[in-house]
């Protein structure tokens, strides 16, 4: 018998750190991947949780990076020179 082509979430552990990970590396990831979990009617729970996760890294790294650099431990670029 042939194996069938339908996706089966065997795990919801394992997707659920599969998207806090894309989260914390990429917010915008994040989002679309939680997004995408919110459709899926047995991982609607793990879609809020990822959706969450990834707001609350995206605002806690901004403000993290943004006093990083002002207490000059991380450089600061500036895009376009000033005259």
């Amino acid at each position: 018998m042939l194996p069938t082509t339908s996706l089966t979430l065997s795990s919801k552990r394992k997707w659920l750190w599969v998207g806090i990970v894309v989260g914390f590396f990429h917010p915008l990831a994040g989002l679309v991947y939680g997004g995408a979990l919110l459709f899926e009617r047995e991982a609607r729970r793990e879609g809020v949780i990822v959706i969450v996760w990834t707001i609350a890294w995206a605002v806690a790294s901004y403000f993290l990076f943004g006093y990083l650099t002002q207490e000059g431990f991380l450089p600061r670029f500036q895009i376009i020179p000033s005259a």
